[in-house]
């Protein structure tokens, strides 16, 4: 089961891309925000792990040298 809590963000825009969005009433912003932040997330996450395994196979072959 997932939960929801109310997490408020706030961002700020240059005005003329501000009056773009405002333009578009019939998109959930809320939505759109929620799922890059987490794609963000995901990314990082990832890139991290990345880095995590390349260390390790470095320090291995560094060890198998030795």
């Amino acid at each position: 089961m997932v939960r929801w809590l109310n997490a408020h963000l706030t961002i700020s825009l240059p005005e003329n891309e501000y009056q773009r969005i405002k333009r578009h009433t019939e998109i959930k912003w809320g939505a759109v925000a929620r799922k890059l932040v987490l794609q963000y997330l995901d990314d990082i996450e990832k890139a991290q792990e990345l880095l995590v395994q390349s260390r390790q196979s470095e320090n291995g072959k560094k060890q198998q040298s030795i």
